[in-house]
């Protein structure tokens, strides 16, 4: 891909009292020298000494800003920042996660060579508090798995978006608890998600972030989110998802000896597939894949 051609990618992170994290987060992006990068940075009145430290870096990032005061949920600045945003590719990164080298290239290589591609997410990697990648799995999951309650977190830190998505459902974050959640629900409604087989951002796992210490804030409204998609859907989804949930259930195992080469030629079946991309050296290209999903 000439560097012409490399589409604008708008990342977006705030930050409150991150000031052992929150250089190595942007030294994180900013180190892949992506040549058509929007990198939006805003303090959310952090009293930690963050603010200094994101100041250092104000000449190479597209927005440095400081919110005063108090706000009880991050999605006052994150809304901020995505609205200052103008990327075709979107994406948020929290002041103590990561994302791993490289991601920048993978992600714009696969959204301009698949159309058909609005949204996807990498392995589901985690680091610990000195940056060891401790997991990073594969996770194949689908809409029908969101609805019937079997897949409840999508790991937002390797998940990006085109903008006319975004702007299709409502271009802004929701104010309560699991906002990435309530995100992740309006992407289903509109769309397939995409799984890529390499690592893309990584999570944090410490006593600094949110989802550790205070787990049931982020669990108890992520179901109610899920309640809410439930209500939404038409019969015909209704439909589908309760045929989904049986076929788990009850016929896992005759339905998991298909192979996916087959599968996706049964159209009852084909539409639970998992969408997979995977780099085809052979073509230099990120190609889909469409898995059975009662395999895993």
């Amino acid at each position: 891909m000439s560097e012409e051609k490399y589409p604008k990618i708008s990342l977006v992170t705030a930050c409150y009292n991150h000031a052992d994290f929150i250089a190595e987060t942007i030294e994180s992006i900013l180190s892949q020298n992506y040549p058509n990068l929007e990198y939006i940075v805003i303090d959310d009145g952090s009293t930690d000494g963050s603010w200094d430290i994101i100041q250092k870096y104000k000449n190479k990032l597209t927005v440095c800003e400081r919110m005063e005061g108090y706000r009880d949920t991050p999605t006052i600045a994150l809304n901020y920042g995505l609205k200052k945003g103008t990327g075709e590719i979107m994406g948020w990164l929290n002041s103590d996660d990561i994302l791993l080298p490289g991601s920048l290239f993978r992600i714009a290589k696969i959204f301009a060579g698949n159309e058909r591609v609005e949204w996807l997410t990498g392995m589901e990697s985690t680091i610990n508090s000195t940056s060891e990648l401790v997991k990073s799995n594969l996770r194949l999951k689908n809409k029908y798995d969101f609805l019937i309650g079997d897949w409840k977190i999508i790991q937002q830190e390797s998940t990006f978006w085109r903008r006319s998505l975004w702007e299709k459902t409502g271009a802004t974050l929701s104010k309560g608890w699991a906002f990435d959640t309530e995100l992740w629900t309006r992407f289903f409604m509109e769309t397939d998600h995409y799984h890529v087989d390499v690592p893309l951002g990584a999570f944090r796992k410490g006593k600094q972030s949110k989802s550790v210490s205070d787990e049931k804030c982020f669990l108890g409204p992520s179901e109610i989110h899920l309640s809410k998609m439930r209500k939404k859907i038409g019969t015909k989804y209704k439909f589908y998802s309760g045929l989904y949930f049986v076929c788990k259930k009850l016929l896992r195992p005759v339905f998991a000896m298909i192979p996916s080469s087959w599968y996706k030629f049964i159209p009852i079946l084909n539409i639970y597939s998992y969408k997979l991309l995977t780099y085809s050296f052979d073509r230099d290209r990120w190609c889909e894949k469409e898995i059975n999903p009662f395999k895993y």
